[in-house]
């Protein structure tokens, strides 16, 4: 995983930075829901007993609303910067090969039937692509979440 990580550009690096950010910020968003929720329930409770009103009901509710609207939009952010990265470095890995298939001599490649190799290599660097996308989100948000 390391070697591949040192194919990164300099731009993906800013973006894994944005996305450490990013994720802190849906944490925040997510963390805080709850106490909205809690806030609302609370808000609710009064209002039977006639110490809120329905406006202030309204208000909990629109906090409520831009937490969890704050925390989407942050997921969203975060799985488009991964994509970015994962799609960069997919590309960066598929030059490598086709590198590397090109400077085979005709003995080595004979050992190999073309299709074989294509798929093999195709396949291969999609599931490196969809593995760093995952890897990306949840290797930043479990820790921050944890703290």
């Amino acid at each position: 995983m390391l070697k591949i990580l040192k194919n990164l550009r300099a731009w993906d690096w800013v973006l894994l930075a944005l996305i450490l950010g990013i994720t802190i910020l849906q944490v925040f968003c997510t963390m805080t829901l709850t106490d909205a929720i809690r806030d609302l329930t609370n808000t609710i409770m009064m209002a039977q007993y006639g110490q809120a009103t329905s406006g202030d009901i309204w208000v909990g509710a629109g906090v409520m609303v831009g937490y969890a609207t704050g925390a989407m939009v942050c997921q969203g952010s975060t799985a488009f910067c991964a994509s970015i990265i994962s799609a960069s470095l997919s590309t960066k890995l598929r030059t490598m090969l086709n590198d590397k298939v090109s400077a085979m001599s005709m003995a080595q490649i004979e050992r190999f039937s073309t299709a074989s190799l294509i798929t093999r290599a195709t396949n291969d660097i999609q599931t490196v692509g969809f593995t760093l996308v995952l890897a990306f989100r949840m290797f930043f948000s479990a820790p921050v979440t944890a703290i």
